[in-house]
């Protein structure tokens, strides 16, 4: 996750209750995974993660986006968001399954949440946010991605993970190598690559590719670019080399993504929820 004070970053989270729509949420990683939308479901959007709901049907949910500045000014540190399991930078992030304990819990946060946008009062902002770290409290407390292992353990590799991460965040344009990264952090690339496979279950070489495809498809989709603009901006110098790299991680070129969501586009239609973004 980038740092708040350099772009607004904006996670995302999908409640989906009791409906009977048929849709789909994809993430724009290779293999594009793709999760149905069903009933008692939360899903968890990293930023500047591409992905599309996909809906047929009249599927009902609450949509939650909040951004760096409200998580400074309503004193949620960046470090308890990018510690968290929710918000996962991979091409494996499945939606969270809530039992009746857990839909009754999360339901009542998130309707003091609406409820609080909409009442008046100075500190409406305040309560929101202390509703908001509740709610992902109490998801992540449920769950089961990479869980923690001893505390010791576990301080350590979420500081070179963060390192990382934020490492990634501001180079990945021009380092593509795992020793780019490990030589900066001052670790091996054998280490570097355990602690984040342990932590986040990607290797830092998956985790690199994955960034770099995340941005190629966000910039085809979001740019006037072309292909080898795109290319270049991501530091391959060689265009030939950034289509066989698009190509041998996701199986299709480039364009063909750009396309295909063009003709996935004039599937959507807005989803029923109430969604003010804090």
């Amino acid at each position: 996750m980038r740092n708040c004070r350099e772009h607004q970053m904006i996670p995302t989270v999908i409640i989906i209750t009791p409906s009977s729509g048929l849709s789909q949420v994809r993430t724009a990683y290779h293999r594009f995974p793709e999760y149905p939308i069903s009933p008692d479901h939360v899903f968890f959007v990293s930023p500047e993660q591409v992905h599309q709901v996909i809906v047929e049907g009249h599927p009902t949910g609450v949509m939650i986006q909040f951004t760096c500045s409200f998580l400074e000014k309503y004193s949620i540190r960046e470090d308890f968001i990018s510690n968290l399991r929710l918000f996962q930078n991979s091409d494996e992030t499945p939606p969270l399954a809530l039992n009746d304990q857990m839909r009754h819990q999360l339901k009542l946060f998130a309707d003091n949440m609406l409820h609080a946008y909409h009442t008046p009062g100075d500190m409406k902002f305040d309560t929101i946010g202390a509703w908001l770290k509740l709610f992902l409290i109490e998801c992540n407390t449920h769950c089961s991605l990479n869980p923690d292992p001893n505390p010791q353990s576990a301080e350590v590799g979420r500081t070179i993970v963060k390192n990382f991460k934020e490492s990634v965040e501001k180079h990945f344009h021009q380092w593509h190598q795992v020793k780019e990264y490990a030589d900066a952090l001052h670790v091996t690339p054998n280490y570097l690559n355990e602690v984040i496979k342990s932590n986040i279950g990607l290797s830092a070489k998956d985790f690199i590719q994955n960034r770099l495809i995340l941005e190629a498809r966000r910039m085809s989709l979001f740019t006037q670019q072309s292909n080898k603009e795109i290319g270049y901006s991501l530091g391959f110098e060689d265009p030939a080399h950034f289509s066989r790299f698009y190509k041998n991680h996701t199986g299709e070129s480039l364009q063909h993504f750009k396309m295909k969501d063009m003709g996935q586009g004039t599937r959507n239609k807005q989803m029923n929820s109430n969604r003010p973004t804090l």
